[in-house]
C-alpha cells in the first residue's frame, strides 16, 4: 500500500474518470497502509497481553494500535471529496478499532491501579474504558461476528469491574473518583512496513 500510494497511484490521478473507484487512489492507498498497521499493532497487542507483559507497555501497545486506527480515520475524512463511496463497513471497522484499543489501554491502566491497591482508581478506569466501547457499538453492528465480539469485550470489562467493586465494598472503602486521575501514557508503535521490491529487482535474485 505504501509503495502504491507514493510511487505508482499519484500519476494515474490525472487519467481517471469521475467514477474512478476509490482503490486506484494514493489516498485510499495510504489509508488502507495505516489499517495494516493498526492491524499487526493489534495483534502485537495481544500477544503480548497472552505472555503477560507488563501492564504499562501493554497499555502503550493498545494506544499505538489507536493511534494507527485514528490516523486512518483522519486520513478518510481528510480526503473526503476524492472519493464517491466510503465503504460502511470501512468506516465502521476503524471506528471499532479505536474504540476497543482505546478501551484495552483504560483495562491495562485499571489493573495497574488495581495491583497498587487504588481501587476507587481501578474502577473510574473501567467505566472511562465503557465509554470508549459504547462509542463502537453501532459500528460493531455492521457484523455478526464483530457484534459478538464487542459483547465479549464488554462482558470480561464488567467482571473484572465487578471484582474491583466487591474488594472496595469489603477492603477499601475508597471513593470512586468521576474520571481517572491518571493520564494515558503515549502510545508505543512497534510496527513498520516491509520495503516494497519492484518485480524487476527480484529477477536476479535466484541463479541456476
Amino acid at each position: 500500500y505504501k509503495h502504491a500510494a507514493e510511487n505508482v497511484l499519484p500519476d494515474l490521478k490525472e487519467d481517471l474518470p469521475g467514477d474512478r473507484p476509490n482503490e486506484l487512489l494514493a489516498s485510499m492507498a495510504n489509508a488502507m497502509r495505516l489499517v495494516c498497521l493498526a492491524e499487526a499493532q493489534a495483534a502485537t497487542a495481544r500477544r503480548a497481553e497472552e505472555k503477560g507483559t507488563a501492564l504499562q507497555l501493554l497499555c502503550k501497545l493498545h494506544l499505538g494500535a489507536y493511534e494507527l486506527f485514528k490516523a486512518a480515520d483522519g486520513v478518510l475524512n481528510e480526503h473526503v471529496r476524492d472519493f464517491n463511496h466510503v465503504s460502511r463497513k470501512l468506516q465502521a471497522y476503524v471506528l471499532l478499532g479505536m474504540s476497543t484499543h482505546r478501551a484495552r489501554a483504560y483495562r491495562a491502566m485499571a489493573e495497574e491501579a488495581a495491583g497498587a491497591n487504588a481501587i476507587g482508581e481501578a474502577i473510574a478506569c473501567c467505566d472511562a474504558a465503557f465509554k470508549h466501547l459504547a462509542k463502537g457499538r453501532d459500528a460493531a453492528g455492521e457484523s455478526a461476528a464483530w457484534s459478538g465480539a464487542a459483547l465479549e469485550e464488554s462482558a470480561a470489562l464488567v467482571a473484572v469491574r465487578a471484582r474491583y467493586m466487591r474488594e472496595n465494598e469489603m477492603v477499601f472503602f475508597e471513593k470512586v473518583p468521576e474520571k481517572p486521575s491518571m493520564k494515558l501514557p503515549e502510545g508505543k508503535v512497534i510496527v513498520a512496513e516491509i520495503e516494497h521490491v519492484p518485480s524487476e529487482q527480484l529477477q536476479n535474485l535466484f541463479v541456476e
